[in-house]
């Protein structure tokens, strides 16, 4: 499994070989869980299991998971390119320039 950050919100994921395709759970404060789905992408850059294939997944899951509950997005952190995903809580928010 792995964990993926951005601002208050929480992704943990796992590669699941036999439906290829992720499962995920997105975790912000309050009662905020949504479990999703995410397919591999349609044309792979990187090995599904590889630490950018999470990152690109955990980037998707926010996605699902806030057109589920129009909240979460609220909580993750961004920048100009888009959805920051960090792999330390420690790292959770983007630096600053």
């Amino acid at each position: 499994m792995a964990k993926r950050y951005s601002g208050e919100v929480e992704v943990s994921i796992i590669w699941n070989d036999n439906e290829e395709q992720y499962a995920a759970k997105v975790t912000a404060p309050g009662p905020r869980d949504q479990f999703v789905m995410v397919g591999a992408p349609a044309v792979l850059e990187v090995a599904v299991d590889s630490p950018e294939g999470y990152d690109s997944a955990a980037r998707a899951a926010i996605a699902f998971a806030d057109n589920e509950d129009e909240v979460i997005g609220d909580y993750a952190a961004y920048t100009s390119e888009g959805c920051y995903i960090s792999r330390s809580k420690d790292s959770k928010w983007p630096s600053q320039p």
